[in-house]
Formats: C-alpha cells, structure tokens, sequence
C-alpha cells in the first residue's frame, strides 16, 4: 500500500505540478492578451484621436469654405443692391425730367390756345364791332 500511496503522492504531485504549470500558461497568456488588449486600445485610441482631428480640420476648411462663399454671395447682393438703388435712381429722375418736360409742353400748347382763342375773340369782337359800325353809319345817313 505504500506503493500506492506513494504512486498516489506521485500523481498528485505531478497533478499539482501540472495544474501550477498550466495556472502559470494561463496567466501568461492572459498577460500576454491583457498587453496586446492594451496595445490594441492604445492603437485604437490613436487611430480615433487622428480620426477627430482630421475631422476637426476638414469641418474648419469647409466652415472657413462656407465663409468665404456666403462674403462672396453677400458682397455681390450688395453690389446688386448698389447698382438697383442707382438704376432706380436714375429712372425717377428720368420720369421727373419727362413729367416736367410734358407739364411744360401742356402748359405751352394751353398758352398757344388761350392766346389763339383770344386773337379769334379779337377778330369776331372785331368784325362785329365794323358790322355795327357799318350798320348804325346806315342808319345815320
């Protein structure tokens, strides 16, 4: 029996060596993994701060991009604008210079009539006056 026991301290010593030398595997792997999890987040922390930051750069440009689009749409309404408000401008003033231009024009052509009417009321007062004349020296002969 003590054979046994002794065969039985043997498997267990061996078990047990074993189990130490497969507990000392694991955590070497487990280290191992734990090291290669950690230089894979660290990768992949990198990779992201890279990430945010060409992000950031490329949203700065097309936001800097949009700028300088929207001054060059605002600068050009503005010259529109400009030259709008001076067309206009000019085209008031033009109606102005017409509308006095056809008042004037009116004012003159009723002057014409007044002073035609005038010569013709001249005329038949005139005409009237030599026909009375003509008929009272009828009468006083």
């Amino acid at each position: 029996m003590s054979e046994i026991s002794s065969n039985s301290n043997k498997f267990q010593a061996q078990a047990e060596s074993l189990n130490k030398k497969q507990s000392f595997e694991l955590r070497k792997i487990q280290d191992k993994l734990k090291d290669e999890l950690t230089k894979v987040t660290d990768k992949n922390e990198k990779v992201i701060a890279t990430v945010k930051k060409d992000y950031e750069v490329e949203t700065n440009k097309e936001r800097a991009e949009g700028e300088i689009k929207l001054q060059k749409i605002r600068t050009s309404y503005e010259k529109r604008l400009t030259d709008e408000n001076e067309r206009y401008e000019r085209m008031l003033d033009e109606l102005k210079q017409n509308q006095v231009a056809k008042t004037q024009e009116l004012k003159y052509g009723h002057e014409k009539e007044v002073e035609r009417q005038e010569v013709s009321h001249r005329d038949y007062l005139d005409r009237a006056r030599a026909r009375f004349e003509e008929e009272k020296s009828k009468y006083e002969v």
